[in-house]
C-alpha cells in the first residue's frame, strides 16, 4: 500500500530528508479548528440531541485534551493528486509529496481517520475516547482520505514507516528547491528514488504527473526548472 505525505520545501523538511525521518507534531496544533474542541458543559449526540455534561464527563474531556498534547502525530493521505492538499500542505503547490511503500504488516500505530458530522460521544472508556478524538474529523475533510501515525513518545523525528519510493514536486516548485531535493536524494539514499512533477492539466481542473527515469547525478528536464 502507498501513502502520501504533502510537505513544503524548507529548512526543516530538507533536514528530515537528510535524516531519513518523518516529523510527528503535537496534534493540538493542527490546522483544523474543530479538532479537540471540547464543549464545556454540553454536547450534541449523533442523533442531534443536546445533552448537558456531568462533572465527570467534563473532567474526562479535559483529561483527553491534556493527554493528546503529550502525543506525536504525523499525517498521510491515500491520494497524491488532490488539488486542495497540494494547496494547503505544500505551500500552494510549491512543495513536494513523499510516496511511501508501507511496510507489511502495517504499523500498529497507523489509523484511518473517521469523518463524521458530530464530535465523538463520550463514554466511560478513557483510551477509546482519546483515540476517537485523535482520528475523528468533520466530513468536509473526507476528500483527504487521511491516515495517521500516532506516537506515544511525543513529538519528534521517527523512522520512515516504509520505503521512500518517490518524490513528486508541485506544479509551482522552484528550480532551486527541485535541485536541492534531488541533490539530497543522490547523496543520501542508497536506492534510487523516483522523481516526478505535477503540472496543470490543460483541459480540466485536475493535476497531471510526469515521472522521469534518471540515474544518480542526471539533470532534470529543463522545462521542469525554467524560471
Amino acid at each position: 500500500m502507498k501513502l502520501f505525505q504533502f510537505q513544503p520545501i524548507n529548512k526543516n523538511t530538507l533536514q528530515n530528508l537528510v535524516l531519513k525521518k518523518i516529523w510527528a507534531s503535537n496534534p493540538i496544533t493542527f490546522n483544523d479548528p474543530f479538532e479537540f474542541v471540547m464543549r464545556a458543559n454540553y454536547r450534541v449526540t449523533r442523533d442531534g440531541k443536546v445533552e448537558y455534561l456531568t462533572q465527570d464527563a467534563q473532567t474526562l474531556l479535559n483529561e483527553i485534551k491534556d493527554w493528546a498534547s503529550k502525543f506525536g502525530v504525523t499525517c498521510f493521505s491515500e491520494c497524491e493528486d488532490d488539488v486542495s492538499q497540494w494547496s494547503h500542505y505544500s505551500s500552494s503547490h510549491t512543495g513536494m509529496c513523499l510516496t511511501f511503500e508501507m511496510a507489511n504488516p502495517l504499523p500498529e500505530n497507523l489509523f484511518k481517520v473517521n469523518y463524521q458530522l458530530a464530535f465523538p460521544d463520550i463514554t466511560e472508556n478513557f483510551e477509546t475516547d482519546f483515540l476517537e478524538y485523535l482520528i475523528t474529523k468533520g466530513k468536509c475533510w473526507r476528500h483527504e482520505k487521511e491516515q495517521r501515525l500516532i506516537f506515544k513518545e511525543g513529538i519528534g523525528h521517527y523512522d520512515y514507516p516504509g520505503i521512500l519510493s518517490e518524490i513528486t514536486f508541485g506544479c509551482r516548485s522552484s528550480k532551486t528547491d527541485i535541485e536541492s531535493v534531488i541533490k539530497i536524494c543522490d547523496n543520501i539514499f542508497e536506492t534510487e528514488v523516483a522523481i516526478s512533477k505535477m503540472s496543470v492539466d490543460p483541459n480540466s481542473f485536475f493535476l497531471s504527473k510526469a515521472t522521469i527515469f534518471r540515474k544518480r547525478g542526471d539533470p532534470v528536464p529543463k522545462y521542469w526548472i525554467e524560471s
